[in-house]
């Protein structure tokens, strides 16, 4: 690398190219977010009730 000389913006891209790939590859493979989910987190968003309407679920291991 040192006789070629060293070019800042490669290791960036490659990390960048690998990182996309990385998100390509595995979001499909993810299951998608529950209703009950998004309905929460968008009435947050939105600034509504902060209370949970309905009872938290817990996450499959």
């Amino acid at each position: 690398m040192a006789t070629h000389g060293i070019l800042a913006n490669e290791p960036v891209c490659y990390g960048l190219l690998a990182s996309l790939a990385a998100y390509v590859i595995v979001s499909p493979a993810t299951p998608a977010t529950g209703a009950a989910v998004l309905v929460a987190w968008r009435e947050r968003l939105a600034g509504r009730s902060s209370e949970l309407p309905f009872e938290p679920v817990a996450a499959p291991q």
